[in-house]
């Protein structure tokens, strides 16, 4: 396990990393439906409308990746504070 300080330091860039995750995901759902409403509202005829359903899957790949990069910072905190070994600095397990 990792020294007190440097598990202090992996808690904090753990609570900074998620609320900017948090912060990209409000500010997503702001944007994201604008952008929805936008394509939505043009009046077309309908068989070339149908192509505008496609961008649905822009807002699932968008919390997708979201929810993998705090899997991922959650992994990385998690490796960096238990697989990380301070204790020994002699015996170069680093």
């Amino acid at each position: 396990m990792a020294s007190s300080a440097r598990m202090m330091l992996i808690g904090i860039v753990w609570l900074t990393g998620m609320f900017c995750l948090v912060t990209l995901a409000f500010a997503g759902s702001i944007v994201l439906k604008y952008i929805t409403d936008f394509a939505m509202a043009w009046h077309i005829h309908p068989a070339l409308q149908q192509g505008f359903g496609n961008i649905w899957w822009i807002t699932g790949f968008y919390y997708f990746m979201i929810l993998v990069f705090a899997i991922v910072l959650t992994y990385r905190c998690y490796q960096e504070t238990i697989v990380v070994t301070d204790y020994f600095p002699d015996t170069g397990v680093y």
